[in-house]
């Protein structure tokens, strides 16, 4: 496909989990939290959960209907996108 062709966006997202609090066992109650940075537009945002770094996602790229899930029909596997 010709690269003119290829339309793309890219994301920059960081994932982190707070240090427990001083006699806390490492994994009590820690979090996962997410930065998610828009490139084309530098547009950064926060979030708590996986399922609202997807629905800021989706909402970026156009086409994609909202309710979409992911895996759905029409999806392609990492081996399927680069020919494999």
């Amino acid at each position: 496909m010709p690269t003119s062709d290829l339309e793309y966006t890219s994301f920059l997202i960081r994932l982190w989990r707070e240090p427990p609090n001083a006699g806390e066992p490492q994994a009590a109650g820690r979090e996962w939290l997410v930065q998610v940075e828009h490139i084309p537009d530098g547009k950064k945002e926060y979030f708590s959960s996986l399922e609202d770094l997807f629905a800021f996602i989706r909402a970026q790229l156009p086409g994609v209907p909202v309710g979409e899930e992911a895996g759905g029909q029409g999806s392609m596997g990492a081996e399927e996108q680069r020919g494999g």
